[in-house]
This record gives structure tokens, sequence and C-alpha cells, in this order.
């Protein structure tokens, strides 16, 4: 994360295991979200420059996350792959709510 005034370092976050294809903030700005090319999303506490919930498991991507963005009320998740599927998910279960196939 950059400083917008002077454009310094703040903290880098890391945990992904392979690039960062996209990142949304919540609206508050306390969460920002991480979508990779190693199939996962990660929601982080900006402040304490760490995860508080990885997005894996059977329902998870099977390619690269390249889109990512939470719902106006910072409830729900959307992802994006190459594998060509959106998935919802709930972003305090971390549970796959739907997954949208072949579009």
């Amino acid at each position: 994360l950059w400083h917008a005034r002077d454009g310094s370092l703040d903290r880098d976050l890391r945990g992904h295991s392979n690039a960062v294809e996209s990142v949304s903030f919540t609206s508050d700005g306390k969460r920002l979200a991480s979508g990779s090319r190693d199939g996962t999303a990660r929601i982080w506490d900006v402040s304490a420059g760490q995860t508080t919930r990885e997005l894996t498991g059977v329902l998870a991507h099977k390619s690269a996350i390249t889109a990512i963005a939470f719902s106006p009320n910072n409830l729900r998740l959307a992802t994006g792959s190459w594998d060509k599927t959106v998935k919802i998910w709930d972003v305090q279960t971390g549970k796959c709510l739907v997954t949208v196939e072949d579009w």
C-alpha cells in the first residue's frame, strides 16, 4: 500500500503464491480484497496489514482471479476468473454462495 500524498510505501501485503491481478477496497476503506493468479482471494485488514480471510477450498476458482469487487454494503465479494466463473462470497464466513458458470 502506498501513501497517496507523497508516494511513499506504507506496507507490503504478502500472502499469495503468485501475482495479484485485482484489488478492491471496502467502502469504508478498512478492508481490502485481492485476487491472484494462484486462484485465491484474500480479505485483508488494512490497518493491521494481515489477512483476515482466505477464500479457498473445494468451491474456489480453478484459475487466476482477474476481477474482484465488494458489494455496496461490504457483506459480499464477487470474484471473476479465467476459469469462466463468477463467484459470490459471504465476507463474514468465507463461504461461496453462488457460482455463475459459462458466461
